[in-house]
């Protein structure tokens, strides 16, 4: 069985772009995204510690928000889960998750990993590294193939492809400012996720262990 799953978070400015993550307001909140990482991971709490030099009983303070963390605790812990510093520390953006598992509201590695794919291109947004085009086309689901072809003509002509197949996809999304990511998530119950960066753009990413369909 497969699930959706929407957060709903958004900070707009008064252009109505997305505004940087805001940093976390007390340590019960970066608990909880310790919590959040070690889960995605499938490490216990025991598991986490040994990595960092940590006790058990440390952790659990740690996620309860009952203990602070150093810097270098802090850069230990970014190291042992292979997450950014900054990760632990801000908010996280919305995401739209595609599941296969039977605890939906879980937090799984595809989550976080889309979370810090999208983190990286607002950076790169923001530092004027990256620029998007015209806001997305706005269309309504599709009730039949032909309204389905039909949607996919209007795709199409926006981005001035003709009738030929896409052999690029990638270069083909990023004309409709989404950006797909391809990356081998072990054990993973998830096909995929996506992050709306603002109104206009969005973040991929796909279980790349996944092969075509028979």
């Amino acid at each position: 069985m497969c699930y959706f799953r929407t957060h709903r978070f958004k900070r707009m400015d008064a252009e109505g772009d997305v505004m940087p993550p805001a940093h976390l307001s007390d340590w019960a909140a970066v608990g909880a995204q310790v919590t959040r990482a070690r889960h995605a991971l499938g490490l216990t709490q025991e598991q986490l510690g040994a990595t960092v030099g940590l006790g058990r009983p440390v952790i659990a303070k740690i996620e309860r928000g009952n203990r602070t963390l150093s810097a270098l605790e802090l850069a230990q812990l970014a190291q042992a889960t292979d997450l950014p510093i900054d990760w632990f520390v801000t908010e996280s953006p919305p995401v739209v998750a595609s599941h296969r598992s039977v605890d939906p509201l879980m937090t799984h590695l595809v989550d976080v990993r889309v979370e810090v794919l999208a983190r990286e291109m607002m950076q790169l947004r923001d530092a004027g590294l990256l620029t998007f085009g015209d806001s997305r086309i706005a269309l309504a689901l599709p009730g039949s193939v032909t309204e389905a072809e039909a949607a996919a003509m209007t795709v199409r002509e926006r981005i001035g492809l003709d009738e030929d197949a896409v052999i690029d996809l990638r270069a083909a999304s990023e004309k409709l400012n989404l950006f797909a990511y391809s990356l081998a998530l072990p054990e993973s119950p998830a096909d995929g996720a996506y992050v709306a960066i603002d109104d206009r753009a969005g973040v991929a990413l796909v279980d790349g262990r996944i092969g075509p369909a028979d």
